[in-house]
């Protein structure tokens, strides 16, 4: 909650708390207990602390991804051929070899010390845990170069239903653009419908949760405001709404659009796009999908999933003196960390 905290900007432990609906007993009943608004100096004697651990428990903190992978890939791979297709098997080798001998290096020279450093290449890829990092940093600096200062931004994520996630992992590249085009043009649709000013967003997908299962969503960083409908084009920012707190008081908070209009119209355009879809053959439908090549039969598949309340909601920005690059933080934690941006010209 502390890495949480700090990564949106926030100054008050109390606010993060707030944030992630956190309530003070449920905090006090977990193991190791922090105290709300910890100083500098308690995080740093915290750290110092972890870094005198036994070495065993530092040879067990040295463990990463690559290590394992090296240790135990081969064995995998060799007992479940029908799971490890090429495309797996080529990203373990990458994982395995990053940063390594194999992949080759460079030297780095300081002539004031005549001191040498040689690195390893890292492999790029973009599952890879060490390479995330400096993955990371350049989306946040291309990113927070489209930000506006002084503007409200809100974070709004578009998650297909559970039921089709399989689907999904068979026909990757159509119902991934579908869900990029049916999340941008309800977001786009709603927001001018409410609040009159012309749209925009950073988009950004991920394809699986904290459990490594599948779960297709897309994050998008919203601006609260935007030219306006209207002949002049001036400046339309986004109103705000009375919200009561925890201490039962009222607060004005940003507000983009009703997150139930948003819903629901994600739904219709993502179902409608699927049936497109079904109707000019795009879909690949095997195995336990063959079925679903009858039109009657893959209409009644959708039909419960009309019912279903989709995972759409909207985070406004944590407190009033969030910065958007702190906003913007929070999409940039994932593993394909490069910006889609959406526009009426190339998401129409």
């Amino acid at each position: 909650m502390l890495t949480i905290g700090q990564l949106l900007g926030h100054k008050s432990f109390s606010t993060t708390m707030v944030y992630l609906h956190v309530r003070r007993p449920h905090l006090n009943s977990t193991p190791r207990r922090l105290a709300a608004g910890a100083s500098t100096s308690q995080l740093d004697s915290q750290r110092h602390a972890s870094a005198q651990r036994p070495a065993k428990l530092q040879q067990q903190a040295s463990l990463n991804v690559a290590s394992l992978l090296r240790q135990y890939a081969a064995a995998y791979v060799a007992g479940r051929r029908r799971q490890a297709v090429l495309q797996v098997q080529s990203t373990l080798a990458k994982l395995s070899l990053c940063r390594t001998k194999a992949l080759g290096g460079h030297w780095y020279y300081c002539p004031r010390c005549n001191n040498q450093s040689k690195v390893y290449n890292s492999c790029g890829d973009r599952h890879c845990p060490q390479c995330s990092g400096a993955k990371r940093a350049d989306w946040l600096t291309s990113t927070a170069q489209l930000l506006l200062p002084g503007i409200d931004y809100f974070q709004v994520v578009f998650t297909i239903p559970q039921q089709l996630s399989s689907l999904a992992l068979g026909n990757r590249r159509e119902m991934y653009t579908l869900l990029f085009h049916s999340a941008w043009r309800a977001l786009r649709e709603v927001i001018e419908e409410e609040q009159g000013f012309e749209a925009s967003a950073v988009m950004v997908l991920h394809t699986w949760n904290q459990k490594l299962e599948p779960h297709a969503h897309v994050h998008a960083l919203v601006p609260g405001g935007g030219p306006a409908l209207t002949a002049d084009r001036r400046w339309v920012r986004s109103c705000c709404r009375k919200v009561r707190r925890y201490s039962g008081k009222h607060k004005q908070k940003p507000h983009l659009v009703e997150v139930e209009d948003l819903r629901e119209r994600f739904c219709q355009y993502f179902l409608a796009g699927l049936k497109r879809l079904h109707r000019q053959g795009t879909l690949k439908l095997n195995d336990e999908f063959s079925h679903l090549r009858d039109t009657s039969n893959f209409e009644a598949w959708l039909e419960p999933l009309e019912q279903l309340k989709w995972g759409t909601f909207i985070e406004p920005p944590p407190n009033d003196k969030a910065t958007p690059r702190a906003c913007a933080e929070v999409p940039g934690q994932i593993h394909d960390r490069r910006p889609h941006l959406g526009s009426t010209a190339d998401l129409s």
